[in-house]
């Protein structure tokens, strides 16, 4: 594992439709103190140091439940060793335009290394 990190960020349709999201990678973004979103860029890759979910196999139906895993790294490990970036909330871009905030204590400070495409999640 060395310093990577894996965020597993779930997400459940609420809606009364099923949700097209087998094959997309979502978008990331931080939100600052004063609610600016600022993008974060992965390195390109569709997976982490840890891989990725199993994938989706259709639409996402009302009720169930994606998984989207975001791969980092841990400060102090990697350069640069001084403070570390993370975020009051963050921003997770579905193919729609339509984001959904969460919050989480991540580290971006070293960078975003993958950010999967949705799959199965876990708690299915």
């Amino acid at each position: 594992m060395m310093s990577n990190t894996k965020l597993v960020v779930d997400v459940t349709n609420t809606g009364s439709a099923p949700c097209a999201l087998a094959d997309t990678q979502p978008s990331l973004a931080g939100v600052d103190a004063d609610g600016n979103a600022v993008p974060l860029a992965s390195d390109g890759s569709a997976g982490t140091y840890f891989g990725a979910p199993p994938p989706l196999t259709g639409p996402l139906a009302p009720g169930e439940t994606a998984a989207v895993w975001i791969g980092g790294g841990q400060p102090g490990v990697c350069d640069p060793l001084d403070a570390t970036q993370t975020w009051p909330s963050m921003l997770l871009g579905l193919p729609d335009g339509t984001t959904i905030p969460f919050t989480t204590d991540f580290d971006t400070k070293c960078g975003i290394y993958g950010i999967t495409n949705f799959g199965t999640s876990a708690t299915q």
